[in-house]
């Protein structure tokens, strides 16, 4: 899914250092630091006006001359892409509640003008500045001073959207034959060996195959969702309105759902950066 931000409640811990680091960026920082845990919490504003779909911050170490640690060196990164839970709450039933719950934990949109806050543990060193190297924006526009970590993200969404379109074949297929009233097994079988034969191609290079764990997270996702569907069928689980629904009924209603979501997210998995852009360090 997809790397996720963690949000901690910081109230029960005292901050031994505090900065705050201004940047001519449309996403600001400020940080505190706890040595009892060696945690750094990130706190990001979202300055620029748009809703953001997704990001990659890098947090560098400050030198002892004042300068920073060259690029390349960064102390850590933090990756996070919010589509796939947009995608849900645009195609739920109640989207204002599934975008309450998510705005609940810092997760989802990042909506313009909000602030959250992200914690990246085992942390030694306080004296470090956060940036943004890539953004993603809710309307398809998007921020990129790091062209191999915006390619590295694109490539992750495609890999997911892959994944999400292979899972929405196999299953049409399995609802293809009218007598079989218990499609579910079949859906579980193909996306199985599917999975089976991506572990078998697998690079033992874990960041470059990184796009092709999506597409597996993609299938491995479809499998536990078709289990789901076939449980609470079983046992006539759901609203009033869902409990007498059959096999069938239930995963036509669920692919007709994942159908809606890719096709919210395709536009955003094909980004390019122009000649232009690149001149002008990505911004569009």
């Amino acid at each position: 899914m997809r790397a996720v931000i963690v949000v901690t409640l910081c109230v029960a811990l005292t901050p031994r250092t505090s900065q705050a680091q201004a940047q001519n960026m449309p996403v600001s920082f400020a940080t505190d630091y706890y040595a009892p845990t060696r945690t750094l919490i990130v706190h990001a504003t979202n300055n620029s006006g748009k809703d953001i779909m997704g990001y990659y911050l890098v947090v560098q170490k400050k030198l002892s001359n004042g300068s920073l640690a060259p690029q390349g060196s960064e102390f850590m990164g933090q990756y996070a892409d919010m589509l796939d839970a947009w995608a849900y709450v645009q195609t739920s039933k109640d989207p204002e509640r599934h975008e309450r719950q998510w705005e609940s934990r810092s997760e989802g949109v990042f909506h313009a003008g909000a602030t959250r806050d992200i914690n990246l543990t085992g942390v030694d060193d306080p004296s470090v500045v956060v940036s943004s190297a890539v953004i993603f924006y809710a309307d398809g526009s998007f921020e990129q001073h790091d062209e191999n970590r915006f390619n590295s993200m694109l490539a992750t969404r495609q890999g997911n959207l892959f994944g999400k379109k292979e899972t929405d074949k196999i299953i049409r297929d399995a609802l293809a034959d009218p007598a079989n009233e218990h499609p579910c097994t079949a859906v579980i079988a193909a996306l199985a060996k599917e999975v089976g034969q991506s572990l078998g191609d697998a690079s033992q290079d874990i960041l470059s195959n990184f796009p092709q764990s999506r597409r597996e997270e993609a299938l491995r996702t479809g499998i536990v969702n078709t289990r789901l569907i076939q449980m609470e069928a079983s046992k006539k689980m759901g609203s009033p309105s869902e409990k007498n629904l059959t096999e069938r009924e239930r995963l036509t209603l669920f692919v007709e759902r994942q159908e809606r979501q890719v096709e919210l997210i395709t536009p955003q998995c094909h980004l390019e950066i122009s000649p232009t852009e690149k001149m002008n360090g990505g911004q569009t």
